[in-house]
């Protein structure tokens, strides 16, 4: 079919209202002369910017190749941005623009700088070993603890010493207190904390209190002003109270040394030198698995009578009662093992005698609990069955619960 007869073909389908309307005089708008004006001069200056972006291209000339010289068609299509192209976001230009400008800011003050670290590490390093020789009184960090004992004598209390398992070993603790002022309002004036980190004890923390003639070499003790303390450390860390601007403390801390002056109402009231040993990481000690266990939702307890032992058995909540009272808190060691008057089989292997007290008894084991269930059955003796692992007194109200059991049953 040739181009004409598809022409024609295509006029017949057009409908007589098209037609009619097409017949039909058309109005002629006058056209607005003032956005034609403003149009004509926005394409103006498009053009001049456009031809003045342009002008370095085309001032570009080769001496060999005049091709080089000419922009093409080509090339200033593939310059020239598409509709389609997506505009950047005002959001992602300043989420690109950032980083750059914090890596800048960090380069502009040095923070995190090797050189800086460097410099921070020196000086931690030597006020760390002037804290470390400093004196409070007559004691200082790392004096060994006979040398304080010979120096100051017996102290008014002493701590019990205690251990604990850390990542450099175990660490032995103990405190002792002082009072040489005898202030009445204090209990000591002078406390020293002793570590042992596998070399004996050493003053590991100095701490003085009240009325303590205790000084720093700078002359600083308990009562000095607050001016006083400002213009002996100018350069420590000072903190003061926001409500009336009165300085609360100034501290010096060097890696793990600290010296920290509590100023109250104007004067000093407590100094603090320590640690002479780095804080270890605790750890925690394994725990054992325990030898017996008192949970159980199905006890039986024996209780003995003129006939030989009578039984009852208590479950959910009676069981849990038994349960609880027995654990709520550590037994305590006892020496003289009571007359057997009550045994209780937790159905786990553990059996509990207690005495007619109900508080004074026994933790066993047993291997053999059918063994043990025959001879109770029979009125004989039950210990031949049974492992003894703890005599020991039971948690207060454990009488009680088991009385209150017994009644109901």
């Amino acid at each position: 079919m040739t181009k004409q007869e598809k022409l024609f073909r295509a006029i017949g389908f057009v409908g007589d209202d098209l037609i009619t309307r097409a017949d039909q005089p058309v109005e002629k708008q006058k056209p607005n002369l003032v956005w034609v004006k403003w149009a004509a001069l926005a394409a103006c200056c498009v053009l001049v910017i456009g031809l003045a972006s342009r002008l370095p291209l085309w001032n570009m000339k080769s001496d060999s190749t005049p091709d080089t010289a000419t922009m093409t068609m080509e090339t200033a299509a593939a310059e020239t941005p598409t509709a389609d192209a997506p505009e950047e976001t005002m959001e992602e230009a300043i989420a690109e623009e950032a980083p750059a400008e914090e890596d800048a800011k960090a380069g502009e003050s040095g923070v995190g700088s090797r050189g800086e670290t460097a410099a921070n590490d020196s000086v931690d390093a030597a006020l760390e070993q002037e804290l470390l020789h400093t004196t409070l009184g007559p004691v200082k960090l790392g004096m060994p603890q006979e040398d304080v004992l010979a120096l100051l004598g017996e102290p008014k209390e002493k701590s019990d010493e205690f251990f604990v398992c850390t990542d450099k070993g175990d660490y032995r603790y103990v405190t002792w207190r002082y009072n040489f002022t005898n202030d009445p309002n204090y209990i000591s004036d002078v406390k020293l904390s002793f570590t042992d980190a596998g070399d004996g004890f050493v003053v590991d923390e100095i701490m003085t209190f009240g009325t303590s003639d205790w000084a720093l070499p700078t002359g600083i003790q308990n009562g000095s002003s607050a001016e006083d303390v400002l213009a002996a450390y100018p350069d420590a860390q000072a903190d003061y109270d926001e409500s009336d601007g009165s300085l609360r403390y100034v501290e010096l801390t060097a890696g793990h040394v600290r010296l920290s002056i509590r100023v109250e109402n104007g004067s000093v009231q407590n100094i603090t030198l320590g640690r002479y040993y780095e804080e270890p990481n605790w750890l925690e000690e394994p725990s054992e698995e325990p030898a017996y266990s008192f949970a159980s939702a199905d006890i039986t307890m024996y209780r003995k009578d003129a006939s030989g032992w009578r039984s009852q058995t208590f479950t959910d909540k009676n069981a849990k009662r038994i349960e609880v009272i027995c654990g709520i808190e550590d037994l305590v060691p006892i020496d003289t093992l009571p007359e057997p008057a009550y045994y209780l089989d937790f159905q786990n292997g553990t059996v509990v005698m207690l005495g007619e007290d109900l508080i004074s008894g026994a933790v066993y084991t047993c291997e053999d609990l059918d063994a043990f269930r025959a001879a109770m059955d029979k009125g004989e003796d039950p210990t031949p069955y049974l492992t003894l692992l703890e005599q020991a007194k039971f948690p207060y109200g454990t009488d009680d619960v088991i009385r209150e059991l017994t009644a109901a049953e």
